[in-house]
């Protein structure tokens, strides 16, 4: 998927080639991982094959797998046990059995081994525990994209930009070491010019092991992104309206999504544009899933044994699939993006290029029906 907008120092080509494989990722772990309960048993799909043909993605998915073999007896008391794309997946029922540092009904975990970092996803299964009618399933696919997002973004990236922005990497703290400094913002500083570009605006880094504002924005944006991206797929109110309480998971303040991003009045304008103008209107795809699904249904049953003597598939389904593309791109995306304006720059050269392409993933009348949500939605800003 190619994203192309220019900038004085950069292109975006990295950030499209690390994109279409996460949303691959994606996309498999989505349609294919699903969780069963039968009292304390737990049955997960076969994952054994979902991953990528990438050096790095076997690398540390070995460090992962090796992990969990030299660490058997502290799995014990889970109920089963995972392993892809580095991450780590337990399940557990909090009645019986509760790590001491879970939180949550789920939860995931950072591990640093020689420099490698790996996730482990913990989810409880204990009905007591999970009152908010989200599924076990969702719960994964939730914590499975923070591990997208923040361990196999983060390496990909720093791989595709030739290994030159030694704060990308943002849970390992191997370059600190490496460079003798005292502290991640100091780490960042040294990447000024690319964090700069990332802002689009001037900005204060600081050599200073302590921090600036504009270091503490660019944290804040970083993780509010994370959650907004890892939300945007299960449809919480929350997630399309910036007005609303929202979070991220690096500040315990609940509040609107303009207070999240810290203080900065640019910053604040780039994010209205970003709902305005897409996350806003791209709420109605979740409403035309609906409506596919029941033209699915409708085709199937008048055109089954056609579609199986002629071995066609049916166009519903192909165009379910692209709306589910659309979706899943719109997720990568937000966590591509590092800053707000990122985001921004990033959303805009997809819709420009792909959703308003000639042969465009969506029907002319979807489109226009979105483009027409942009008014109706401006006072929810």
């Amino acid at each position: 998927m190619k994203l192309r907008e220019s900038s004085p120092e950069w292109n975006l080509e990295a950030f499209s080639r690390v994109i279409d494989k996460l949303v691959l990722l994606q996309m498999q772990f989505r349609k294919n991982i699903k969780v069963k309960i039968t009292g304390d048993n737990v049955f997960v799909s076969d994952i054994s094959w979902l991953t990528i043909n990438h050096p790095i993605i076997h690398k540390k998915q070995k460090v992962a797998e090796q992990y969990k073999k030299t660490n058997d007896s502290n799995f014990d008391k889970y109920l089963n046990i995972r392993v892809i794309n580095w991450a780590i997946i337990c399940f557990y029922n909090s009645k019986d059995y509760k790590p001491d540092w879970v939180e949550s009904r789920w939860d995931h975990k950072i591990i640093e081994i020689n420099w490698v970092t790996i996730s482990m996803i913990q989810i409880d299964i204990s009905e007591d525990e999970r009152k908010d009618w989200v599924s076990v399933t969702t719960s994964l696919h939730h914590e499975y994209q923070h591990h997208l997002n923040t361990i196999i973004w983060d390496s990909l990236l720093y791989e595709e930009t030739w290994y030159k922005y030694n704060s990308l990497e943002r849970n390992s703290d191997r370059f600190i070491w490496v460079w003798w400094i005292h502290s991640r913002a100091w780490l960042t500083y040294k990447d000024f010019d690319f964090v700069r570009w990332l802002f689009w605006r001037d900005i204060n880094l600081s050599e200073n092991p302590n921090w600036t504002i504009d270091y503490d924005t660019y944290l804040n944006q970083m993780y509010y992104l994370d959650e907004l991206s890892a939300s945007f797929w299960q449809w919480k109110r929350n997630t399309f309206w910036p007005k609303e309480l929202f979070y991220n998971n690096r500040d315990p303040k609940v509040v609107s999504h303009y207070e999240l991003i810290w203080s900065n009045n640019k910053d604040k304008q780039y994010l209205k544009e970003l709902f305005r103008d897409y996350i806003m209107p791209w709420h109605y795809l979740h409403y035309l899933k609906w409506e596919v699904q029941k033209s699915i249904t409708e085709y199937t049953n008048k055109a089954l044994q056609i579609i199986w003597e002629n071995k066609k598939t049916n166009p519903w389904e192909e165009y379910l699939e692209k709306i589910d593309m659309i979706q899943a791109y719109i997720i990568q995306i937000l966590w591509t993006s590092r800053t707000i304006k990122q985001a921004l720059n990033l959303i805009r050269a997809f819709w420009k290029n792909v959703v308003e392409n000639p042969n465009n993933w969506l029907k002319k009348e979807h489109l226009d029906y979105i483009i027409a949500w942009w008014k109706q939605l401006h006072q929810y800003l």
